[in-house]
């Protein structure tokens, strides 16, 4: 694999990673919220 597609992979990883971290932590104040 060349470096940039490496890059690209990490990058894309980096995203969902944000992506599934600001999701949980918006479910968990939501659940938060309601008690």
């Amino acid at each position: 694999m060349t470096a940039a597609g490496l890059f690209n992979g990490l990058s894309i990883l980096i995203y969902i990673g944000m992506f599934a971290c600001v999701y949980f932590m918006y479910r968990w104040e939501e659940r938060r919220g309601k008690k």
